[in-house]
């Protein structure tokens, strides 16, 4: 069994992880002991916490910020790296090419995907498990929006979504939103889930060049709720609008397919189905392990420099 050291962990991904033929040994450069793992989520057998351990006998680091390359390289210069960079790669330039990394592994939006192109680049797509994502039943007749008003960026993003939903019944939901009229704190992942599988629509107004496929929009559809969304990533070449979800710069558009859902529960089920079945056939659980499995195989036999 291969032995990882990983700098860079997220609930989310937990489930994924579990299902590899690896040990994760978490290491937090930061040396918040207390803070490795995540509160009322399950940790996997196979993540341990190893501190600052160097006796253990890793087969490669993952990373996933410059900073955290930096300090594996130098605490164990031998070892090989890879990073993982679930998007905003554009922002990570500098550990692409300064820190001699064996491989990049971006999440595969398409304003990304002219990364895919170097040699030392590939894109695996996160696998996710279709038991964890399901149940939707849109008893409560409410759009949310997810995300964290804690920037300029989610400003703006806020203000469409205002837009958008007006004088309807919605919630935001996430960092800094509890002081917002209609607002949600964050919340636990699986409180969030319990949102997808209960109210009505999403509603997401993200920035085009700068966002990934997103977790809140891939695990809502997972759930089985219908999406109003902006275009962004590849969405615009998988949901086709008023039969699996809504893309649309147009806040009118948005709106009325807003407004239809929360008129019609059989509606949004509808679409909700038809959106689920796009994205596990995107998103297999069985093809990111595999390509995981067969990425960390490559890496483990590469002799250490």
């Amino acid at each position: 069994m291969r032995n990882i050291l990983i700098c860079r962990m997220h609930h989310k991904f937990s489930h994924d992880i579990s299902q590899l033929d690896a040990n994760f040994y978490f290491w937090r450069i930061d040396g918040q002991v207390d803070k490795w793992w995540f509160p009322g989520v399950p940790q996997p057998p196979n993540v341990l916490y190893c501190g600052n351990k160097k006796d253990i006998d890793y087969d490669v680091a993952i990373v996933g910020t410059y900073q955290q390359a930096l300090f594996v390289k130098k605490t164990l210069p031998r070892l090989p790296v890879i990073a993982a960079i679930g998007r905003g790669i554009e922002a990570n330039q500098k550990l692409v090419i300064e820190t001699d990394l064996i491989h990049t592994l971006v999440g595969g939006s398409v304003q990304n995907m002219r990364f895919s192109t170097h040699p030392r680049t590939r894109v695996i797509y996160r696998g996710f498990d279709p038991d964890v994502y399901a149940g939707y039943t849109g008893d409560i007749p409410y759009a949310i929006s997810v995300g964290n008003n804690v920037s300029a960026r989610a400003e703006l993003q806020k203000e469409m979504t205002d837009q958008i939903v007006d004088g309807l019944p919605h919630s935001h939901i996430g960092l800094g939103c509890a002081n917002l009229p209609n607002g949600i704190g964050g919340l636990d992942h699986q409180t969030l889930c319990g949102f997808y599988r209960s109210c009505r629509v999403l509603v997401n107004t993200a920035e085009p060049k700068l966002s990934g496929h997103s977790n809140t929009v891939s695990e809502a559809m997972l759930t089985g709720m219908p999406v109003a969304i902006t275009p962004f990533a590849d969405w615009p070449l998988l949901i086709v609008n008023g039969e699996s979800g809504c893309v649309s710069n147009d806040v009118g558009l948005l709106r009325g397919f807003v407004e239809r859902c929360l008129g019609s529960q059989a509606y949004a089920r509808k679409i909700g189905a038809a959106g689920r079945d796009i994205l596990l056939k995107r998103f297999k659980p069985e093809d990111f392990v595999a390509k995981w499995t067969a990425l960390l195989d490559e890496i483990c036999r590469l002799e250490a420099k």
